[in-house]
């Protein structure tokens, strides 16, 4: 097993914020602050950098985000980045940390799991139990008119996106205050209290972020639920919000591909609310494409570009800057992975296919 000082050494190694920060591609929309960066946060979808990366009293790299609260050292910061498990991933995660530090990794025979020594989180809740305390959620929230979900239903009906977002099984959560901690009581008298802490959702007495009301489950290829991404109804930030430790490790709308003829074109799209949209879009014009969301554009992984394998993918991401400076990396990796033709689309009217969908259903 890997020893402690080999780690140490890593982490000594990797203590300039700004270096770390430009290798892991956290540099877009930081900000200068002491000691470090504010960048915008690897464990949550932002807009608004809130994480702060600086160098600790112990001369070694630590992660603060202000806004979800998730905290960690240059090892956790990577985990994030790259979309792993510290715990279960973690001899891929080392050999990150040491690529980005320039040096060999330590004998991989040696690095199968965190030394006993070292301090871990809880182990990550198994996908099964996550989706099994989300299915109460999902039946008591559906998207109706009733005093729970009426506001969730009338945001995503003006936006045009109700069906499509009850045939994927989204939700509501009641309003803060009382009615979320009633049902947290209810699951607390249903759920090992150990499942619903590691779940991530909960707090001392109600949810997490309870203004993020929004439910958004994000599903594996066989439909289970592996982790549930929430929105607020109104503009402030963070807008969006994974559980602590579950980013997605699939893009969104993947267990749809099992139905699909192999040859499907795919949309890969910026988020869950971009596939629904581009789905709507679709639908009415008459065109046959699987859209797919990332959880940002953060949030792309490499071994996802195996999805596009002998397929024609479009990507679609945003009309924006940070959308044309992600096609070029994502289509070289896409051709990679053996991609029949990889081509870029953007919505004629807004930025995003959200504001593309509004048009198209007030335009005569």
């Amino acid at each position: 097993m890997i020893a402690r000082d080999e780690l140490d050494g890593l982490r000594r190694y990797l203590a300039d914020p700004l270096h770390v920060c430009t290798v892991l591609g956290l540099r877009r929309s930081a900000k200068r602050q002491a000691g470090g960066l504010l960048v915008l946060c690897p464990w949550h979808q932002e807009k608004t950098a809130s994480c702060s990366v600086t160098r600790g009293s112990d001369g070694t790299l630590r992660a603060n985000c202000f806004s979800c609260g998730a905290a960690g050292d240059v090892l956790s910061l990577v985990a994030a980045v790259r979309g792993l498990d510290l715990d279960r991933d973690f001899k891929e995660v080392v050999e990150e940390a040491s690529a980005i530090a320039g040096k060999a990794p330590p004998d991989s025979s040696r690095i199968e799991a965190i030394p006993d020594d070292i301090p871990r989180a809880a182990a990550r809740l198994a996908d099964d139990r996550f989706s099994s305390i989300i299915a109460p959620l999902a039946h008591l929230g559906r998207l109706d008119d009733s005093r729970v979900a009426g506001d969730v239903t009338a945001y995503l009906t003006k936006r045009g996106l109700i069906e499509e977002a009850r045939r994927d099984g989204w939700f509501a959560l009641p309003a803060a205050g009382e009615a979320q901690v009633g049902w947290c009581g209810v699951l607390r008298d249903c759920f090992a209290p150990d499942d619903l802490d590691r779940s991530g959702l909960f707090a001392r007495r109600g949810f997490v972020w309870p203004e993020h009301r929004l439910c958004i489950p994000w599903r594996a290829r066989d439909g289970t639920i592996v982790t549930l991404q929430r929105r607020r109804l109104d503009d402030v930030q963070p807008k969006y919000v994974f559980p602590k430790a579950r980013r997605p490790a699939a893009a969104y709308g993947v267990e749809h591909l099992a139905g699909v003829r192999a040859s499907m074109p795919i949309a890969l799209v910026e988020g869950a609310v971009d596939v629904l949209a581009t789905r709507a879009i679709y639908g009415a014009v008459g065109i046959r494409r699987l859209p797919l969301g990332l959880p940002g554009l953060a949030g792309w992984r490499r071994e996802w570009a195996e999805l596009g394998r002998k397929r024609k993918v479009y990507i679609a991401f945003d009309a924006d800057a940070a959308g044309e400076a992600a096609v070029e990396r994502v289509a070289r990796q896409l051709y990679d992975a053996g991609a029949a033709d990889v081509i870029r689309v953007v919505p004629e009217h807004g930025k995003d296919w959200a504001q593309a969908l509004l048009e198209l259903r007030i335009t005569p």
